[in-house]
């Protein structure tokens, strides 16, 4: 985009805010250009655009997922140490997140203000509310990567994982060493080929597997710190 007609979508962004939110801006010395929102500090604005450009500079050393910001990375790094810094004063149950630990707190004090629109059920988050109604749309978006089935959360879609982390349907011809994907049979070929396997993305470093189902590396990383996946609550 082009200088001018930046500046042409800022003053049409500008035009079209109510008062309050241009007073706003005006006391913040640092907009975004495209989607106008005021920072106080250019670190803060410099960390925003990342959001626009896609950029994610921030690698995690150990399955190699990039994250945009360092904070998103922290975050997931904990799923490989394991380590559980939230605690729940009332029950000490430990958590990754304090969202998570947040979400938990409306287990003791029995609040729920999510209501389906459907059935009128009442949920303690909007996200549960959200794996909730597909239960009436029957929307299945969390796919096995290995042998397609869908699932319509999450948690489910970890659970049957472990059914394919023992089975290894894919044989090789020649040596007859077995794989969990038609994937990993393919790579494996390459090595009879004299052909070089291509560096996986996904590879896990904290044991000697490696893993390029994504939905696979996922369970297989819980059993490496000793979890399983939780039940869906739905």
């Amino acid at each position: 985009m082009g200088t001018q007609a930046k500046q042409e979508s800022h003053e049409y962004a500008m035009q079209n805010l109510d008062e309050d939110r241009r007073t706003c801006i005006k006391e913040k010395q640092y907009v975004c250009d495209i989607c106008c929102k005021p920072f106080i500090r250019k670190d803060n604005l410099n960390r925003h655009m990342l959001t626009h450009t896609g950029d994610k500079p921030h690698q995690c050393n150990i399955c190699c997922k990039k994250f945009t910001h360092k904070s998103h990375l922290k975050m997931h790094t904990r799923i490989h140490t394991g380590e559980k810094p939230y605690k729940c004063d009332t029950c000490e149950k430990t958590f990754a997140r304090k969202s998570y630990l947040t979400s938990h707190m409306q287990i003791h004090t029995g609040e729920k203000p999510h209501e389906c629109d459907i059935c009128f059920k009442t949920f303690a988050s909007k996200s549960k509310v959200r794996k909730h109604v597909r239960i009436h749309t029957g929307e299945k978006p969390h796919e096995c990567d290995i042998c397609g089935k869908p699932f319509s959360c999450k948690s489910n879609l970890n659970k049957h994982m472990f059914v394919h982390v023992s089975e290894k349907p894919f044989q090789c011809d020649i040596c007859g060493e077995s794989y969990v994907c038609k994937s990993e049979l393919k790579i494996h070929m390459l090595i009879h080929t004299g052909r070089k396997p291509p560096q996986s993305d996904m590879s896990y470093k904290s044991c000697a597997h490696d893993i390029y189902s994504k939905s696979l590396l996922s369970t297989h990383m819980l059993i490496n710190i000793g979890d399983r996946p939780p039940e869906c609550d739905m």
